[in-house]
């Protein structure tokens, strides 16, 4: 099903954006059998998403079952309110506790995504009441992006600083295998397996189809959705709902520069990431950015605050009451040619022997600490 200028198409669920976010909806609509068409502003499929980790923190899921933890809803909504205080909505974090395992379970029935639990990956501030040393968080499994077939190369890569090789990506799972290639004969033979698989992608692809973390959620979703027939239109902007009687019943979408009209029986979905490439929203937003200082934003250059702007249209408010209005990491320009690529330090900082100073040489933080803490350490 694709747009023609000038039409009008009908279905049951409009969803904007083409992220995690969007893309479960889209997954869980279909299996309630509704209609979906997901639409995406950028030629590539993946938003945010495919950029990051793909981890999901969800207490009491299903994969604690036979390890030592001891997560309860109690504890998961003390940490909760540790981390976010006053501006805790508790009616939200206690459905969300409720359900996040059910939504975890739900997706892996009926989807191709499939996660492991991280025993080890301690909760941002685990010594918070409530707060674990593990458990809660869920990173996705690796996948074998050959099996998008030709869709493969519209999924957006990752950032070109976290692969090797000119587009490996090196997940959870590889890393002590490529630390120790020198000391352990397993670990020189799975390296050199995975090189291999490498240097065989690069006959056909751009790069290696070998793939984790957010890129394989997405890509898992993908699939899933491939073998749905749900369509996915991609350089396809929303560029305004359509609103009957106070109702948002549909979308105007953009198409090859033409508009045509989707009709949404159930609604629509407005998934399309935040606003970091919003120069406005940031120096409203970001004291740093309207001090004029340093900031550069690693999403996709599409993220422009559109769902924002088309949810106000409908009469929905921007709650700017947040403790930090962005996700942050320290990030590093490396030069490349007559520019620079950046760098996020997730994890280099807090090695042993790391310090972070000022550029007067004076130490400012705790290296080790969550990247959320470490950069407003950065701002003050």
């Amino acid at each position: 099903m694709e747009p023609v200028a000038g039409s009008t198409i009908d279905c049951d669920l409009l969803i904007a954006g083409s992220g995690a976010g969007g893309l479960t909806a889209a997954i869980t609509a279909h299996a309630a059998g509704a209609e979906v068409i997901v639409t995406e502003k950028e030629p590539l499929f993946g938003g945010t998403t495919a950029y990051s980790a793909g981890v999901i923190w969800i207490p009491c899921n299903h994969h604690q079952a036979g390890h030592d933890i001891a997560d309860s809803p109690d504890a998961a909504m003390r940490y909760l309110e540790s981390e976010v205080g006053n501006r805790l909505d508790r009616d939200k974090a206690a459905a969300f506790i409720v359900h996040g395992a059910d939504m975890v379970r739900f997706i892996e029935a009926n989807s191709h995504v499939r996660y492991t639990m991280q025993p080890g990956w301690a909760d941002y501030h685990p010594d918070l009441p409530g707060g674990l040393g593990g458990g809660r968080s869920l990173l996705p499994e690796q996948f074998d992006g050959r099996r998008l077939g030709e869709g493969f190369r519209k999924l957006r890569a990752p950032i070109e600083t976290m692969m090797i090789l000119g587009g490996m990506t090196v997940g959870r799972d590889d890393l002590p295998h490529l630390l120790n290639m020198t000391r352990s004969l397993k670990s020189a033979w799975y390296v050199a397996r995975i090189f291999a698989r490498h240097g065989i992608d690069r006959l056909r692809f751009e790069r290696g189809t070998r793939i984790a973390n957010g890129n394989a959620l997405i890509a898992r979703m993908m699939l899933s959705l491939k073998e749905t027939n749900t369509p996915v239109w991609l350089s396809s902007p929303v560029t305004e709902l359509v609103i009957e009687d106070g109702k948002v019943v549909g979308a105007r979408v953009s198409r090859d520069g033409e508009s045509c009209e989707v009709r949404a029986r159930r609604g629509v979905i407005l998934a399309c990431g935040g606003f970091p490439a919003d120069a406005a929203l940031k120096a409203r937003l970001y004291p740093h950015v309207a001090a004029g200082k340093n900031h550069r934003s690693l999403p996709p250059p599409g993220n422009t605050g559109d769902g924002i702007r088309l949810g106000q249209s409908a009469g929905g408010r921007f709650d700017e009451d947040a403790h930090h209005p962005a996700a942050w990491t320290p990030v590093s320009l490396v030069p490349k040619g007559d520019g620079t690529v950046p760098f996020p330090h997730f994890v280099d900082r807090g090695k042993p022997g790391v310090i972070a100073v000022d550029r007067r040489g004076r130490r400012f933080t705790n290296e080790a600490d969550s990247y959320h803490d470490f950069v407003p350490a950065m701002f003050e």
